[in-house]
């Protein structure tokens, strides 16, 4: 959406953050802020990031905890050889409807193989970068403007609204001669006056400083009465991220939100926002399935990680989520999963596996790219695509 709208160059689009591919939780976020770069002249004894990552030391740039954790040696004994001949550090993939998920104790990884090399390069590569701009380097020079833009993934906006603060305040630590803005973005929440202004893609709700904008993005009323309340959501959001990335993008942009804040939105408004009910389900869950292994709420790690127990759930064992336990989703959300994965009784034809290797194959053999790929073409689950591909390339048990 930023390259569309021409708010990265072509080099900036080319080398992504780390946290454009990932889903992380805001408490996370800024606890990622504040580690600062690895002192790469005195690696960790034994070349580790991590006590059990066998491959932590060729990625020194990546933070504890970012990652997923390493599969069990159990788990990684079970790929095929020619599985494992195509990925550098063994995780588990768990699937849910037709998503292949990485799912870590912060993060949650989807649509590539997080496995391979090629993919950990890349994330390391983010990282080193990452920390560039917050220590001032390159992109990140003193008098480059750089905008924190986040969504909100939390089941209630008001736990990432009363962090958003915390998270300016880590940046300002790391990097005080930093000049950067913060914006927020609520999913389905009503706009202030919305009768009067139907139309109206997004709109600013608070500004608990000057650098820092909250705004509503409610989901787009034409896209649903055309296309019903399970149209995607990047086609239910995609006017108001527009709306919200162009206003931010210019101080003449950013100052006219500042003058359309509804009246007290910089006198502790903000702290009073409050979301609609289940707003962020359809981010801080993945067709049901918690993504994240310590939360279900999609807030909270850190927390969950400390005491050992969901903060959302109050499950205790550790990780509360590693088993799949799935909400039974409802409304749009059911329809979706429903009529997404129609086909999965179906037996599988040889046109069929002919169309998945081929997928497989154009996909540069990334299994994560060609399972959800062909699973969303074909009306089938990810589980069973991914059980069939395992088949074709020999590793795997013929699905039933």
């Amino acid at each position: 959406m930023m390259s569309k709208l021409g708010l990265r160059t072509a080099a900036e689009s080319a080398h992504p953050l780390p946290f454009d591919a990932a889903r992380c939780t805001m408490d996370a976020l800024i606890h990622f802020v504040s580690t600062k770069r690895p002192n790469l002249s005195s690696p960790p004894k034994g070349g580790r990031i991590e006590e059990d990552d066998p491959a932590a030391c060729r990625y020194p740039h990546i933070p504890a905890g970012f990652l997923p954790p390493v599969a069990s040696a159990e788990e990684a004994s079970q790929l095929s050889v020619f599985e494992r001949s195509l990925i550098q550090r063994p995780m588990t993939m768990d699937p849910s409807s037709i998503w292949l998920l990485f799912r870590g104790v912060h993060t949650c990884f989807t649509h590539f193989d997080l496995r391979t090399q090629r993919s950990l390069d890349a994330i390391d590569a983010q990282w080193r970068v990452w920390h560039e701009v917050l220590d001032g380097h390159q992109r990140g020079r003193p008098d480059d403007g750089i905008i924190f833009f986040r969504t909100s993934i939390a089941e209630s906006h008001v736990d990432e609204v009363g962090s958003v603060m915390e998270l300016r305040a880590a940046v300002k630590k790391r990097s005080p001669a930093l000049q950067c803005r913060f914006v927020l973005a609520l999913h389905d929440v009503k706009l202030p006056d919305r009768s009067s202004s139907a139309a109206a893609a997004a709109a600013p709700l608070a500004s608990p400083s000057p650098d820092v904008q909250i705004w509503g993005l409610p989901f787009d009323d034409r896209v649903v009465k055309a296309q019903g309340s399970d149209a995607p959501l990047l086609a239910r959001t995609h006017d108001g991220y527009e709306t919200i990335m162009s206003q931010c993008a210019t101080d003449e942009g950013w100052d006219e939100a500042l003058r359309r804040m509804p009246s007290g939105a910089g006198d502790g408004r903000f702290k009073r926002l409050q979301s609609v009910p289940g707003a962020g389900q359809e981010l801080c869950c993945v067709a049901g399935v918690p993504a994240f292994l310590s939360t279900c709420v999609g807030f909270g790690s850190t927390i969950g990680e400390a005491i050992g127990a969901c903060p959302g759930c109050g499950v205790s064992s550790w990780p509360p989520h590693v088993v799949l336990l799935p909400q039974k989703p409802s409304g749009g959300l059911a329809r979706r999963v429903t009529a997404g994965t129609g086909n999965d009784l179906l037996p599988w034809t040889d046109d069929e596996n002919d169309k998945l290797i081929t997928t497989f194959a154009t996909a540069q053999m990334d299994i994560v790219a060609a399972v959800e790929a062909h699973a969303n073409g074909h009306h089938r689950t990810a589980a069973t695509t991914l059980s069939q591909l395992r088949v074709l390339l020999g590793s795997g048990t013929p699905s039933s």
